[in-house]
């Protein structure tokens, strides 16, 4: 039997995997756990066909396999292919008793990689760790409180969803490469750590805004506004800061684009729109935060002549990204960040 057990949220992940191997062994005795990120083929072949003593069954749990297997690895695409070089999976599958249960779990991975789908035997499992989203992640806080001793009304749920997740809580973004999705044993401990501070009566937003940590959207506005007035001193060093922290560039750089989309969206309603107005048209989640947008803008000489240039670069960093002249993501926010920096401007702005 083999169940591959995906995320993208660890969380789903690990209690997925703990539910099977109790399920297949309860007792813990044949079960083995390795790591499929230094294994060898032979080292995992053997164990995955290896019968436990009288016949029993045994459980191999093998983690983070598959991303050998994935594409679009920081390194370019020969890195998956060195990777998962002389490993064929095929053999893998083959060698697996009846009675065994072979377990490939990555939560890092939201899909099972093209070439394993293709020798993936029919009667396998993929399960995925997709974490709930909008109303349904809101039930899951209130549940996940009540388990705590505590309770969350609907409205502060939502406040801490806007709290922890502030751009991906109510749905998945169009473009799945910048997704940040829901961390639910982030938010298990936000919970639990705010039951505790309440008493284990009614969570309140003012728990929430002295305990936990600020949304994400919060540590990326020094960094997009430092790049929207061109201060390039200050826009590096919290480039550098969120790389350090483990952010995206792929992400950091589609916040980019977004900036630019509110920053046209300001000069096309013109000069004398209110700009939180303009952020509740567009349906922003922070409408408030268009009025450091339109700082921005008017920080700049000429905004118009600055907003076509600002254009013109991003248009044209797209076109080296897709025709392979920028290959590497850090590449791409680098190109970027660089292009709007106005000359001899300092970090204060001036």
């Amino acid at each position: 039997m083999i169940q591959i057990v995906l995320g993208p949220d660890r969380e789903m992940a690990r209690r997925a995997v703990d539910g099977l191997v109790r399920e297949h062994d309860p007792a813990g005795q044949n079960t083995t756990v390795i790591d499929g990120r230094t294994a060898s083929v032979a080292d995992v072949t053997t164990r995955a066909g290896a019968v436990g003593f009288f016949g029993e069954p045994r459980v191999l749990v093998v983690q983070d396999l598959l991303s050998r297997w994935s594409r679009g690895d920081s390194e370019g695409d020969d890195a998956p292919k060195a990777a998962m070089k002389g490993f064929d999976i095929a053999a893998l599958f083959a060698a697996i008793p009846a009675v065994n249960v072979l377990i490939l779990t990555d939560p890092n991975l939201a899909s099972v990689p093209a070439a394993v789908k293709k020798v993936l035997p029919p009667d396998a499992t993929v399960t995925a760790g997709e974490p709930p989203r909008g109303p349904a992640l809101l039930a899951w806080l209130a549940r996940i409180a009540a388990a705590a001793g505590a309770s969350l009304d609907q409205a502060t749920a939502r406040h801490l969803a806007d709290h922890l997740f502030p751009k991906s809580w109510a749905s998945k973004p169009t473009n799945a490469r910048y997704d940040r999705p829901p961390d639910l044993e982030l938010a298990r401990n936000e919970v639990e750590k705010l039951a505790a501070a309440a008493n284990f009566g009614q969570i309140e937003r003012r728990h929430i805004d002295a305990l936990s940590p600020r949304g994400e959207q919060d540590r990326l506005f020094p960094f997009t506004d430092a790049v929207a007035q061109g201060r390039l001193p200050a826009a590096l060093t919290e480039l550098d800061r969120l790389l350090a922290e483990g952010d995206e560039p792929y992400r950091l750089t589609a916040q980019l684009y977004q900036q630019a989309e509110m920053r046209f969206a300001l000069a096309t309603a013109g000069p004398r729109r209110d700009p939180v107005a303009v952020g509740r048209d567009l349906g922003l989640p922070n409408p408030a935060r268009m009025s450091s947008i339109a700082a921005n803008r008017r920080s700049r000489d000429d905004t118009d002549r600055a907003d076509r240039e600002q254009l013109t670069r991003m248009l044209a960093t797209e076109r080296m990204m897709k025709s392979g002249g920028l290959r590497r993501p850090e590449d791409v926010i680098y190109h970027l960040v660089t292009g709007q920096a106005i000359p001899g401007r300092d970090e204060g702005g001036t």
